[in-house]
Formats: C-alpha cells, structure tokens, sequence
C-alpha cells in the first residue's frame, strides 16, 4: 500500500544517529519541546543488512547498549521530487534495493536513537501504510509492535498497513533507541522496483497527534480500496444472472464461461478488500487466491467467453491455446508467488526465468484475445467493436507493472480522495458491454421465436382450413337410428377420424 501524502508536522524531536554503543562516541544532542505535535523520523538511522543474532534469548541488535557505530547511514527523507510509481503520491523514500543493496532479501535492520523532552507524557509511534514486508519495533531493548507474525517456524506476512503503538518511557535522559527489524520476502524485488524497508519515514509523537495519523491513513487504505468494493459488489450481484442462463440454456456453454469470470472477478476482489482492510487474512492468503488463482480463471473464462460468444467453434486451436497458455502461466505466478507462501521453490535465476516467462505468456495471452477480437469482428462486427474496449483495458492492466517502471504511467487516479484503477473500469466497461449484448441477443431470439410462433400459427391455420373442407359432415339415417356428425379438433387441427357405414341390412358401423 502507498500513503497519499505525508505530514507537515514542525520538528520537535532532537535525532542523533552517530555512535550510539557502549563506549561509542555519541553524537551532539538538543532537546526541544514536544508540545502537542509530532515528528517524522527521517533520521538518518543506522541501517545493517542481515538479522541479528541472539543473545541470552535476545535479539542483540535490538538491545539500547548495542554499538552500531560500524552501521551505514540510511536517510529517510523523501527525495526532491521522488514519486510513487504506483499511485502517482509525492514524497516517496526508495527502498534500500535502490539505495545500495539490490539484492538484499529477507532481513535488515534500521536503529535511532532520539531523545525527548515532553513532561513525561507517554510517546506513541505510528508506522506508515506501506512497508516491504513486514516489521517488529524495539524500543529501548522492548518489544512493542509488529506487521506480521514472527514465529519459530517462520513468518506469516500481511500486507501492509498503518500501525500505532504505545513506546515505554525514555530513560532518565530522555532518550528512546528505537530498533526497526524488517523481513522483505524474495518474491517482492519481482514485483514492484524500489522495494525494501519503509517507504515513509514512521512518526514519532504523543497520543492525540499519532491517533489523528492513524485514522487518516486507515481512511486512506479504504479510498484506495473504493474501486475493487464497488466492483466486487456489482459482480456479486450480476453472479445470479449467467448462473440462471446457464441453467436454462445447458447446452450453450457461453454462459457458463460468463459465470465462470463473473465469479473471478467477484472473488479477486473479495480477496484483495479482505487481506488489505484487516489482518485477518494473510499476505499468502491474498497472493495465492488473488494472484495465483482468481486471476488466472477469470482470464480463461473472459478468453472461452468470447469464444463461444462469437462462435467460433471450429477454431479450436484458440481454446486449446486458451487452457495451456492460462495453465503454464498458473505454474509460472505460482512459482513467482512462492516466497509468500514460504515456498522455497526456485533461487534467484530462477526467479528470474519465471519472472519473464509470466510476461511472455501474459503477451501470448494478449495476442489470443486480440485474435478472437479479429475473428469476432468477421462473424460480429458490432460486438467485436463494443467488445474491444474492455479487452484494450484488459491488455494493459496485464502490463500495468513494466508500463508503470518504464513509461511511468499510472494505472491508478484518484476522484475526490476515492482511487479508481483502468483494470476495475475495464471490469466495469465488460459487464456493461456484455449486458448489453447479451440483451440484444435476448430481445433478437425473442424477435425470432415470435416470427416463428407466427408462422406455425398462421400454417396451422391453413392446415385447419384445409382440413374443415375435406371433412365434410354428412347425416347417416338408417331405419334404426340416425348419425349425426360433428368434427371439432381439440386445437387448431386434429387427426383422429372415423368412418360410418351403412349395410344392406340396415345396420350401421
């Protein structure tokens, strides 16, 4: 996650970020007035890549008294003009695989000592929206927080999200030493550039200004979520209508295909607003249902809808295609997406070959659609003209990521602090785009099955004509009894008759 902008908060906490060890010189400190405000922790902290070792069953790079003089220096203050890639956001801090460490993965740990003077007022800290992975803050040797489960048996990530947490009092001097230890799984460098560490620096302040923080960046995930709500509501609604067609219409498998995307999308969607508005779902939760599954349907199913759409059955090379470019592409991003589900499946060339292999069959796939698009405008033009829109969008959110790196275009935009991406009203142009379609090709059989009622009736009509006038009623007499006939079909014609006949003596049958 991205926060949208950052605080303009006065500086009211001192930083030293020398030596700060036993026997270490320690840098000059002040101390000023921390009043009602907060500060952003630009430091420069000290940062060490790597994890800790344990000492005495504590983490030795989290202790007060550690000397991390021999750290390098780590700046968190944005640079001049630094912009997020992904949502556009201003004052945005590289992570540390663009500052010197392009291939660290896993851990790394950032330390500040700060001192305060703030009349004994407890400190809170609050850690920004967007982190690669995940965290657990020390200070003065405590434990206080975490993003995360750091377990024995590993890490269990979350995507990333705002946190506050209460800091224990500052020594007798004032000072806090506070210790960040970061954990970036090694499929994050594959994702996004600029990855590592915090992207914003965290704040440091009393309860009220740090409360205020809070909620704002909680409000901000939920904006930057607006769109995937919306959407998965729309197609949570719209999943009844292909189920009852496909139900109606059980040898026309378009349908089903329709549902079958609808109920991808829906639940791509279910998956991203559970695992970034709350904890409760975890990061390989969100990857592998997200990622790996949901999106990979949902294109096959827009792929085979289109397909049996425009009936294109005897090319069936396309749909072969479909199913081995979507499978290969699924063990591709699972591979990819491995490391958060704490799957050491490929090392880093690997990861690499993966890495490309998922655009070229993301391109391969691409192309299928546009193929379809093609062959659709032969059969019809007209929904392969309305058709073509949503499937320009869907192209390019398959390419959002390289398009964002190189060409800096954001697939996001933000109306009236609600962030709205080009993949989600792609989603939205397909759903209309294909209820009106669908529409029309109702209200076109409807057309045709009433011509067709109306020429069976009016020859059914003709039939009965045909038949009063052959089937004339004659009286039958006989000395015993006399016949008398009446024919009256029980619908328009009938074709049940029978034949009197009269006898020499008499007798009728």
């Amino acid at each position: 996650m991205r926060r949208a902008q950052w605080i303009d908060a006065a500086l009211l906490v001192v930083l030293a970020a020398g030596a700060t060890g036993t026997g270490a010189a320690r840098a000059q400190q002040g101390t000023i007035d921390l009043g009602r405000s907060a500060v952003a922790l630009t430091g420069p902290w000290r940062f060490s890549p790597g994890d800790s070792p344990v000492v005495s069953g504590k983490l030795e790079w989290a202790q007060p008294d550690f000397d991390d003089a021999h750290w390098a220096a780590m700046d968190l203050t944005p640079p001049a003009g630094s912009v997020d890639v992904q949502f556009g956001n201003r004052a945005f801090v590289p992570g540390w695989t663009r500052r010197g460490y392009p291939h660290l993965v896993e851990y790394a740990w950032y330390r500040l000592r700060v001192r305060v003077e703030n009349h004994g007022e407890p400190l809170w800290l609050e850690m920004p929206n967007d982190v690669d992975d995940g965290y657990q803050i020390f200070a003065n040797g405590q434990f206080v927080g975490e993003l995360g489960r750091f377990g024995p048996r590993g890490i269990s990530l979350h995507y990333s999200m705002a946190m506050e947490m209460p800091l224990p009092a500052p020594s007798a001097d004032g000072t806090i030493e506070l210790a960040m230890r970061f954990y970036m799984s090694p499929g994050s460098p594959w994702r996004w550039p600029d990855v590592g560490g915090p992207h914003y620096p965290p704040v440091l302040g009393l309860r009220p200004a740090i409360e205020l923080l809070y909620q704002s960046d909680k409000a901000q995930i939920v904006n930057l979520s607006f769109s995937k709500l919306m959407i998965g509501l729309i197609y949570l609604l719209v999943m009844p209508l292909p189920l009852w067609a496909w139900r109606s219409h059980r040898d026309d498998r378009t349908w089903f295909w329709l549902f079958v995307a609808v109920t991808a999308q829906a639940g791509y969607c279910v998956v991203h607003l559970g695992s970034n508005l709350g904890p409760d779902l975890s990061m390989a939760s969100g990857e592998f249902w997200g990622n790996v599954v949901c999106t990979q349907v949902m294109s096959l199913g827009w792929i085979l809808f289109w397909w049996h759409w425009f009936g294109l059955r005897e090319r069936q090379w396309i749909r072969r295609a479909a199913w081995v470019l979507t499978a290969a592409r699924l063990a591709v991003v699972f591979i990819l997406e491995a490391p958060f589900l704490r799957l050491h499946l490929a090392n880093e060339p690997m990861l690499r070959i993966s890495n490309a292999a998922a655009v070229w069959l993301s391109a391969a796939l691409v192309i299928l659609l546009f193929v379809l698009l093609v062959e659709g405008f032969r059969r019809d033009r007209a929904a392969a003209l309305l058709a073509a829109a949503p499937i320009l969008l869907l192209a390019f959110d398959t390419f959002y990521v390289p398009l964002l790196v190189f060409a800096r275009m954001p697939s996001e935009f933000v109306v009236q602090g609600l962030a709205i991406d080009d993949a989600d009203i792609g989603a939205v142009l397909m759903l209309m785009i294909v209820g009106a379609l669908a529409l029309r090709r109702f209200l076109a059989e409807r057309d045709r099955e009433v011509v067709e009622r109306e020429t069976i009736s009016r020859d059914l009509e003709q039939a009965r004509q045909l038949q009063q006038s052959v089937l004339v009623a004659e009286e039958v007499r006989s000395q015993f009894c006399t016949v008398h006939v009446a024919y009256c079909p029980a619908q328009t014609v009938g074709g049940d008759f029978f034949e009197t006949m009269t006898h020499a003596d008499g007798s009728l049958t």
